[in-house]
């Protein structure tokens, strides 16, 4: 049996060692191309959800625009009332008269629970 020669040898080992290299390159370019691609595939995701919320907040927003309109002066005059209302209960019974705004509107919002639209 023929023994190379440590010439033949360290050619061999040198070819071994280039191709592991190209290998781990080629597995490194791989992983590099997928890392890329995942992370596109989760930008697009993450696109196509936000226009989805858009879309929904828009169509929402276009099925609500009178109640959208009317908020601010539902908002005023509801604060308006209740510290109206608030005063009023402080005049009749003291200082537990303040709780009186919660307590109407806290029957008013049992009545719509327990009998729907008819108490309205």
């Amino acid at each position: 049996m023929n023994r190379p020669s440590w010439r033949e040898e360290r050619r061999r080992d040198l070819f071994a060692r280039a191709q592991i290299a190209r290998e781990n390159e080629d597995a490194a370019a791989r992983r590099a191309e997928a890392t890329t691609k995942a992370r596109q595939e989760r930008r697009s995701a993450g696109r196509a959800r936000r226009a989805a919320c858009a879309r929904a907040a828009s169509t929402w927003l276009a099925d609500h625009a009178v109640g959208m309109l009317l908020a601010p002066i539902i908002g005023v005059s509801a604060a308006i009332s209740w510290s109206g209302m608030a005063a009023y209960g402080e005049t009749l019974t003291g200082m537990t008269g303040l709780s009186l705004p919660a307590l109407s509107e806290g029957a008013a919002l049992a009545s719509k629970k327990l009998w729907g639209a008819r108490a309205a």
